[in-house]
């Protein structure tokens, strides 16, 4: 049984879903490329693009239908011009960043298979650095969205293409924070430095730090 895809779904679900998901390809590849050099594609981590792409795929039609609904609020409160234009930007600024902050570092935490503690550790340590950086991408990128001459339909493709460097900035503060993440446990067996009685072990490389 074939079930056909309307207009509106095509719209609004599935062509920012794959054009989302296309951009965070390149993002991360991106990253990758520069992590890792010229021969990038050996050590290509197919795991890691592949929870980009989910994230971003799922997260693209929520976007859609957050931005439509600043859209009827703006509307119903008579803005028009720039100060439409700053209400969204500002909407998204103070409503959107920051979870879609928070659910990128929680989800790709959980997707790599770690705890919701752990998940909970990384944000705390990246989400602040990583809105301020928004603040500063995302307004001028978003006033561009909201305005009066990019259409409806296109704000998804537009705002997909800028991420490009976007998602390469997430897939990089994303590995920082990994590299960064500590659990400080009781004293353990084996090779561990010590520091009062505490042991502090890097989860990105399994070492232990005094």
């Amino acid at each position: 049984m074939s079930v056909a895809l309307t207009p509106w779904m095509r719209r609004r679900v599935f062509g920012p879903m794959a054009a989302a998901g296309g951009i965070a390809v390149l993002g991360d590849g991106l990253v990758q490329r520069i992590e890792k050099g010229p021969n990038f594609l050996e050590e290509f981590d197919a795991a890691r693009s592949l929870r980009c792409v989910t994230y971003r795929a799922v997260q693209a039609p929520l976007l859609v239908w957050a931005w439509g609904r600043f859209d009827v609020l703006a509307l119903a409160l008579r803005l028009s011009g720039w100060r439409s234009v700053a209400f969204k930007v500002g909407l998204d600024q103070a409503l959107v960043c920051p979870t879609c902050t928070t659910s990128w570092f929680v989800s790709q935490s959980l997707m790599e298979g770690r705890g919701l503690g752990e998940a909970m550790a990384r944000l705390k340590v990246a989400f602040w650095p990583t809105y301020f950086a928004h603040l500063q991408f995302g307004t001028p990128i978003h006033t561009v969205t909201f305005s009066g001459f990019m259409p409806v339909h296109l704000r998804i493709v537009w705002s997909s293409s800028t991420a490009v460097l976007w998602t390469a900035y997430l897939s990089y503060a994303n590995q920082a924070a990994i590299k960064s993440e500590a659990v400080i446990s009781p004293k353990e067996s084996g090779d561990v430095s010590k520091n009062g009685g505490v042991s502090i072990r890097s989860r990105e490389s399994g070492s232990y730090l005094g």
